[in-house]
């Protein structure tokens, strides 16, 4: 599935982020709560299900990098994505790591600089890929892989939303949120299941999370009529 560098064409740069992507959210929605149903301590679940998380974050800030690669050769859009990205995880991984809670002033603020970080990346990702599928070059193969990684980034942009919200609101999702990666977490949680069209996964949330998830939801569907549009054309 993981592709050299030298080896890299869109399809096989998809597949991959793709992959990446759906193991970190079946680890987001699944690893706590079974490890705690094999009878493992909730503290070691928890730490377990944010290394994962960290680990595949890495793998996606490789990959999405490697991807994007393939679109464009401008340094600026290049060297955006990459800094933005590896600041936002080495950054995060110090200030949630899972092992050591450094005790940091104004920690939301730091949280708030990762987000701002993600985000920029990932817009930026979003807006070339989109470029691309929609090209006559691609392939339909090609253009569905690439239509599945942009609709999984979704989550990933409003998951980082929500979490933005909850800084500034602890209870904007129906529960105290904490400054941590577990609440990040719950955050995508919540993303995929507005974004699959499920019932939220919380019910008691906030008048602007709930306007945001429609946001969401409009938008996840906009994207995948303009994909069949496209597709149907072709």
């Amino acid at each position: 599935m993981f592709l050299k560098i030298q080896n890299s064409t869109p399809s096989k740069a998809f597949k991959a982020v793709v992959f990446i992507q759906i193991i970190a959210f079946l680890n987001i929605l699944l690893t706590k709560d079974f490890l705690m149903l094999l009878g493992i301590q909730n503290s070691i679940a928890e730490v377990i299900t944010e290394v994962i998380f960290l680990s595949f974050s890495t793998l996606y800030v490789f990959y999405t990098y490697l991807m994007v690669r393939l679109f464009t050769k401008n340094p600026v859009v290049l060297n955006t994505v990459i800094i933005c990205f590896v600041i936002g995880l080495l950054m995060g991984t110090i200030v949630e790591n899972p092992f050591i809670d450094f005790k940091i002033a104004g920690k939301k603020y730091y949280i708030l600089a990762v987000h701002i970080f993600y985000s920029v990346g990932t817009i930026t990702i979003i807006y070339h890929t989109i470029l691309e599928i929609f090209q006559e070059e691609m392939t339909t193969i090609e253009r569905l892989w690439g239509s599945a990684c942009v609709y999984f980034m979704i989550a990933w942009a409003f998951g980082g939303i929500y979490d933005i919200v909850c800084i500034f609101d602890p209870q904007a999702l129906g529960f105290t949120h904490q400054l941590n990666l577990l609440s990040y977490l719950e955050s995508i949680a919540y993303s995929i299941s507005i974004l699959g069209n499920f019932n939220p996964l919380y019910e008691h949330t906030s008048l602007l999370i709930s306007r945001l998830a429609v946001i969401e939801a409009v938008w996840a569907h906009l994207f995948v009529v303009l994909v069949v549009g496209r597709l149907l054309a072709k």
